[in-house]
């Protein structure tokens, strides 16, 4: 079958879930959650798929606001963060599933609505997860997805990156080349368009970022992702590297609270209705 293929880091187990949804939740995630359930959840038809849900914050979002008869189902490939928005989202009308993006197992034109918020950019085949999208997509279906607008537009996660590669300057940890690094709108364009999608729109937003102190936020940052298990990796405490992250964001965003702001692209299209499958 070939080597397994990660949509999220596979160090998002242990304890990270969990600082993750606590501490990098409503700073980064919340804000886009609450977006995009408000904008498309008019337009989810009776069944959605999510990929990539992590611990299932877009997931509550949506929930809220689609009607009870619209069934959801929420997947990652991660069991970890599964296991964790399992329990701590424990919504009705949510199937939770262990599945790869690039290999969905559910029937071709399932679903009228697929969505997967910060997780493309971990797939390593994009154009497979894409074409993934539309084959399980009806005629007509959304697809919606964000991804993060270059470290630029993230000052915090701009500011961890750089402390650690000041940090490790033979070895930094590169993490953040990952869930960065997708964001060439021409590039989406095309490779969606290729996997048999219409009416695209890329647009760029701009959300403030609040988290209860900047020592918080730099916890979560550190602790709530795979730099934990690089530091592990490099037998390095990561308690005074969190306190210099605190500091850092402290000087531009507020020691507490701590408020700054991130930028994402939220990319929605359609699936072609004379799209021919395979």
């Amino acid at each position: 079958m070939g080597k397994v293929i990660v949509e999220r880091n596979a160090a998002y187990e242990g304890s990270i879930p969990a600082i993750y949804d606590e501490y990098l939740g409503p700073a980064l995630f919340e804000p886009y959650a609450v977006l995009v359930a408000s904008e498309f959840a008019s337009t989810c038809g009776t069944s959605v798929l999510e990929t990539a849900c992590g611990t299932g914050i877009f997931t509550k979002h949506l929930r809220k606001r689609v009607p009870s008869s619209v069934e959801i189902v929420a997947t990652d490939l991660n069991p970890g963060m599964l296991e964790f928005a399992r329990h701590a989202q424990n919504n009705a009308g949510v199937r939770w599933q262990e599945a790869n993006a690039m290999s969905l197992p559910f029937s071709d034109k399932t679903f009228s609505a697929v969505f997967c918020m910060f997780g493309i950019m971990f797939v390593p085949d994009k154009a497979v997860a894409f074409a993934e999208a539309a084959r399980v997509l009806q005629p007509g279906g959304i697809f919606v997805f964000s991804v993060w607008d270059g470290l630029s537009g993230s000052p915090a996660a701009a500011a961890a990156d750089q402390l650690l590669r000041e940090t490790f300057p033979s070895n930094p940890p590169t993490y953040y080349e990952v869930p960065y690094g997708f964001n060439d709108r021409v590039k989406i364009q095309s490779m969606l368009e290729s996997a048999g999608f219409s009416g695209i729109r890329i647009e760029a937003h701009t959300l403030p970022s609040q988290s209860p102190s900047a020592l918080a936020l730099a916890n979560g940052i550190i602790r709530g992702s795979p730099v934990a298990v690089a530091l592990e990796q490099r037998q390095a405490d990561a308690e005074p590297i969190v306190s210099a992250l605190g500091e850092r964001l402290a000087a531009f965003a507020g020691v507490a609270p701590c408020m700054s702001t991130t930028r994402a692209l939220i990319v929605s299209a359609r699936r072609a209705a004379a799209y021919h499958l395979g």
